[in-house]
């Protein structure tokens, strides 16, 4: 559904500011923390970060794989103390921090984690997981935790009409909520948003 392309959407646009005319924001220092990635689609992550925003300085990319959930979460901790002055840190994989993913004790303990440093850094937490195949609800008990105290559920999904766009949803906020939107990979692998409307594609009509 490219869940990790629409991070890089965001990236490039809270590191330039600006983003194909459609986004707006301050410009902010980013934390991107992967946990399931191998080094090549790592380093491709942050190529297109910094294509998108044209800017190299204010990003920091760190690759968890070789990691167990143990140690991925001391890592976690350390690289955000010793960034504590960046803005906004995005864990692609939060799942992988876990041993067991429908565990309500260590789910528990996690997003209470997650909700310590966002506090005490000041810090905007973005946690990437994946839903179950059958229905829209996020996988395991981890991603009901993470859903109920997050401020803002973004979901991405495969468009029905056509698999090579993907549509994003606001599913919750507690602030004001956006439209739907469409993006796809443009010929330089970066992705851009598209005019749905253009395209004849319904971004209301999403699987479940």
């Amino acid at each position: 559904t490219k869940k990790t392309v629409l991070c890089t959407l965001f990236d490039g646009a809270i590191i330039s500011g600006s983003l194909y005319g459609e986004f707006r924001s301050n410009k902010h220092k980013v934390i991107y923390i992967d946990t399931e990635q191998s080094k090549y689609y790592v380093h491709k992550t942050l190529q297109r970060i910094v294509l998108l925003s044209g800017k190299d300085n204010l990003i920091k990319m760190f690759h968890l794989r070789p990691l167990n959930p143990t140690e991925r979460v001391n890592m976690v901790g350390g690289i955000l103390e010793n960034y504590k002055y960046y803005d906004i840190a995005i864990i692609d994989g939060t799942r992988d921090l876990l041993y067991d993913i429908n565990s309500q004790e260590q789910s528990t303990e996690l997003v209470s984690k997650l909700l310590k440093w966002s506090e005490i850094y000041d810090m905007h937490i973005v946690n990437v997981i994946h839903e179950n195949k059958n229905d829209s609800y996020a996988r395991g008990h981890i991603g009901t935790e993470i859903m109920n105290k997050s401020e803002t559920v973004v979901r991405v999904v495969k468009s029905l009409e056509k698999k090579e766009f993907s549509i994003v949803t606001c599913e919750y906020s507690r602030n004001l909520p956006f439209d739907n939107f469409l993006f796809s990979i443009n010929e330089k692998g970066l992705p851009q948003l598209r005019d749905a409307e253009e395209l004849g594609i319904d971004i209301d009509d999403i699987p479940f």
